[in-house]
């Protein structure tokens, strides 16, 4: 492992015990985060190579630390859904990118759609619509709410 990833490593191991550390010291935050570790889950991209090489190397480390590994596959996603410790880390990967489409055959399907002809002969007219016109005003969360520090300060 090259010298950056072994330092990217070591700070993000810190980040994660940092938080749990956070959690741990104030447990009323444990609510706050339920939802969003058990369900919404920690989201880890894969950047590039292999897709499918990678995420079996993922998930061979999981399973080697104690994590439960699955699949989550859509039409879109091909995934890996870890429970680390009551924790979900979903690896994100498109399923063009880990699967081979192979078409296997074809069939006729009959559609029913307006015609053309007749769509091009439907006019056309314009008219008004009120459309808002908005701007966001934040409170400030770490500075005493002031008008100097609404539009743009922490």
């Amino acid at each position: 492992m090259s010298n950056s990833h072994t330092n990217l490593a070591a700070q993000q191991a810190a980040g994660l015990r940092a938080l749990a550390d956070m959690i741990e010291a104030n447990p009323k935050l444990a609510e706050n985060f339920n939802y969003a570790l058990t369900h919404s889950g920690i989201r880890a991209h894969l950047r590039w190579g292999d897709r499918a090489a990678e995420l079996g190397h993922i998930a061979r480390i999981a399973k080697r630390h104690g994590a439960t590994v699955s699949k989550d596959i859509d039409d879109q996603w091909h995934n890996l859904a870890l429970n680390v410790g009551g924790i979900k880390v979903e690896v994100l990967a498109r399923r063009n990118e880990v699967c081979e489409r192979i078409v296997v055959g074809t069939r006729e399907v009959v559609e029913e759609v307006p015609d053309p002809e007749a769509m091009a002969a439907v006019p056309t007219v314009k008219r008004k619509r009120t459309e808002e016109i908005v701007r966001w005003e934040c409170r400030p969360l770490l500075a005493q709410d002031s008008d100097e520090t609404r539009d743009g300060a922490a």
